[in-house]
């Protein structure tokens, strides 16, 4: 194996180019610094403090408003903690990717609101919220092994990826809300904005599920991606991980049905989860001497699935 210098560190940030370099940067000055540290820099806790702010427009709300303003406060925390992350996985030899040194940083994290302020500010209000986010190093390497084991890493992108494309669609809605002549236009936009918002509280209870589940704690990710599922009835994948949740407490016709849901709303995931989890649950109850003469175990399973995926 290579010794490890900073010179492994450098070339990264060098051939990303001028869109990366600001960000590559940055984490390389902070790996740089923590490496020049002595090895206790790593036994300590990373304490960080962080703020986001949000400006409400007509027709949102301010909890939600207020949620997506800790949302971008807990994106910058978690940034900085990828970056101490990275920096630990590189001088413990850890294997990551991107996606799940993101994951890790996020779950890591415990996170405290130091301050919320609300604000008039033109013609609505702003919102700012403070945490502190404390990550626990001696937790890095269980942490790795269950975002490893549980691969989970592609559905918390996915996640941030719907934050990032509800908080497009609500600026085309105050938009077109700041356009509509007519009452009636109005109050189309702003029935608009209401889903949007539900939709952005469910993928926040989703989070939450992800974060429970990668800590271990079945229950508590039923119960948030129940509560995703009570704001957004066709949320596909909360209903594919609630039924993996429910797959792991081996309630495997709970598991089935939500898998059987989520692959009539087009997730792939719950497709597969409902073939395999139906297989097992069948051979288990399959007895070949008490089967009558010519059952045909494959032909039997394949018309109980297909029975399944049509809701039947």
């Amino acid at each position: 194996m290579k010794p490890f210098t900073a010179a492994t560190l450098l070339a990264p940030a060098l051939i990303h180019g001028p869109v990366n370099a600001r960000l590559n940067i940055r984490r390389l000055i902070t790996v740089v610094t923590l490496l020049c540290l002595p090895s206790v820099g790593f036994s300590e806790t990373k304490e960080i403090v962080a703020e986001g702010a949000y400006h409400m427009g007509d027709g949102e709300t301010p909890s939600v408003a207020e949620s997506r303003a800790l949302l971008r406060a807990k994106r910058v925390a978690v940034e900085q903690a990828g970056t101490y992350v990275e920096s630990y996985s590189k001088v413990k030899h850890l294997q990551l990717t991107e996606d799940e040194i993101q994951v890790l940083a996020s779950g890591l994290m415990e996170v405290t609101i130091l301050d919320k302020k609300r604000s008039i500010a033109g013609d609505g209000f702003n919102f700012s919220v403070k945490i502190r986010a404390i990550v626990h190093p001696d937790k890095v390497e269980e942490m790795v092994k269950r975002v490893k084991e549980k691969s989970i890493a592609g559905d918390y992108k996915k996640v941030q990826e719907a934050y990032d494309n509800s908080q497009k669609e609500i600026e085309v809605l105050k938009r077109q809300l700041a356009r509509a002549k007519t009452e009636q236009e109005k109050a189309k936009v702003e029935a608009r904005i209401t889903d949007e918002e539900r939709s952005f509280q469910a993928n926040e209870w989703l989070e939450k599920g992800e974060q429970a589940w990668l800590n271990d704690q079945a229950d508590a990710a039923i119960e948030a991606y129940t509560k995703a599922i009570g704001l957004s009835p066709n949320h596909a994948k909360a209903y594919y991980l609630r039924g993996a949740a429910y797959n792991a407490k081996k309630q495997s016709e709970k598991a089935m049905l939500d898998c059987q849901k989520a692959c009539q709303l087009g997730d792939q995931g719950g497709c597969y989860l409902l073939e395999t989890t139906l297989k097992i649950k069948m051979l288990l109850e399959w007895d070949p001497l008490k089967a009558p003469a010519g059952f045909d175990f494959n032909k039997e399973y394949e018309k109980e699935l297909k029975k399944r995926k049509q809701g039947n």
